[in-house]
């Protein structure tokens, strides 16, 4: 319990990955060359809508009921459960998924249908 393994590599390593504001100094010479200097970043300013858990291996966000996980709370939540639970999560979400798919798939074609028989 509350240890991190991903379901794709089974690493153990987890990070938090959080997109924040670089800045490059660029300068345009009168030759047109455009020069870029090195980079400043701000990570106090981070853009909360794609902070997230991913695995440091290979990038794959750990998924909590089918969504990332953002905060600590749902981290804990996913850690408390065991690697059992997670994977039969996992396995109820791509089912969901899939019917999902299916059913707009079929929504589509009888859409395409209806404008066949219209023609």
């Amino acid at each position: 319990m509350f240890k991190f393994k991903c379901s794709k590599c089974g690493s153990n390593e987890l990070v938090y990955e959080s997109w924040v504001r670089c800045r490059k100094q660029v300068v345009i010479q009168t030759s047109g060359h455009i020069e870029y200097f090195d980079t400043e970043i701000d990570d106090t300013d981070e853009l909360p809508v794609d902070c997230r858990y991913v695995c440091g291996c290979c990038g794959k966000p750990p998924l909590l009921y089918g969504n990332q996980i953002t905060n600590e709370a749902e981290l804990v939540d996913y850690l408390k459960m065991t690697i059992g639970q997670r994977i039969e999560m996992e396995a109820e979400t791509n089912q969901l998924l899939e019917q999902q798919a299916l059913s707009e798939l079929n929504r589509l074609e009888e859409n395409e249908t209806n404008i066949n028989f219209k023609e």
